[in-house]
């Protein structure tokens, strides 16, 4: 016996069962356990199988749909598929906005430290031919205020 996702229907031939198992024959059922983790639609006995197409509606196990539901759920079907496809191609082009901001900030960042460390260089080699009294009033506010640091030694 095998189990698919979704509804399965089983079908057991009590008698056949019965006469292999006890070497009996069947009589009639007396009770029937169902445990909590199952979920069970129907249970039923017949004296003999019955095609899906003698089966009661009721008893099928998908129950048949006019040709109006299978249109409307075949149009939500394509409009679901279709809002999937958007969004996907949404979320991939976000994606990929934020990857080429995050070169770009790269980039930006490769461009400022070079420019910065040329800046410092050149401050500390006029540093080192005008001394930083001459510096300070040059570049500095009044009396050495927003001075830029130099350190010992320069570069």
């Amino acid at each position: 016996m095998r189990l698919d996702d979704g509804w399965n229907q089983i079908q057991f031939n009590l008698a056949d069962f019965t006469r292999r198992a006890y070497g009996t024959n069947y009589v009639e059922t007396l009770r029937v356990q169902v445990h909590a983790n199952c979920r069970l639609r129907r249970i039923y006995f017949s004296d003999r199988l019955y095609t899906e197409e003698e089966l009661p509606a009721e008893f099928k196990v998908f129950l048949p749909i006019s040709q109006h539901e299978k249109a409307a759920m075949a149009a939500a079907a394509a409009a679901l598929k279709k809002d999937r496809a958007g969004r996907a191609i949404e979320q991939q082009q976000q994606q990929q906005q934020q990857q080429q901001e995050e070169e770009e900030e790269k980039d930006e960042k490769k461009m400022v430290v070079p420019a910065a460390v040329e800046a410092i260089k050149l401050l500390h080699r006029l540093v080192g031919q005008q001394g930083e009294g001459e510096l300070v009033e040059q570049f500095g506010g009044k009396n050495g205020e927003d001075a830029i640091p130099v350190p010992a030694g320069g570069v």
